[in-house]
């Protein structure tokens, strides 16, 4: 018979939901604490998996504060009123910004424990950055903008 209840594996669920940066022996741990049933972290891994519940690397976001939030959702009210006409006078643009050697993305490799420094299991690193180009472009109701390419970082006077 299986060791977790349904009531069980529901207060794991729970337990990584209100903390989603527990590892699995910590939570684990916290669940053989508080009831007579012990768990190996890799029966909590398997039953947050049956669950749908993964391990994901956090994404990073701007840190908004409740001022913030309330102003961009004044922004949308504002705007949702907007016949088509409204939307054909705003024009939308974006950068994007590209390294070229020195990336800050982590990248996992498998290997051997004595395949350490081999040049297929290390990420490449120049000492000054390496350089990086930006691509900036636009567009509107109107069809697209120009498209600009330039180096180092968008500032103010790139950007006019």
């Amino acid at each position: 018979p299986p060791k977790l209840s349904s009531r069980d594996e529901y207060q794991l669920v729970r337990g990584i939901r209100h903390d989603p940066t527990h590892s699995y022996r910590e939570l684990a741990s916290n669940f053989n604490s508080s009831h007579a049933k012990h768990i190996s972290k890799d029966t909590a891994q398997r039953v947050l998996l049956k669950h749908g519940i993964r391990n994901y690397i956090a994404a990073r976001k701007p840190l908004l504060t409740l001022k913030d939030r309330l102003k961009r959702m004044a922004y949308c009210r504002k705007r949702l009123q907007w016949t088509e006409a409204d939307w054909r006078r705003v024009i939308f643009s974006d950068e994007s910004n590209f390294t070229t050697i020195n990336r800050k993305g982590r990248i996992f490799v498998k290997r051997l424990r004595n395949e350490k420094f081999r040049s297929k299991m290390v990420q490449q690193r120049v000492q000054g950055g390496g350089g990086s180009t930006g691509m900036w472009g636009c567009f509107s109701s109107s069809g697209t903008g120009v498209f600009k390419l330039y180096d180092g970082r968008m500032n103010q006077y790139n950007y006019k």
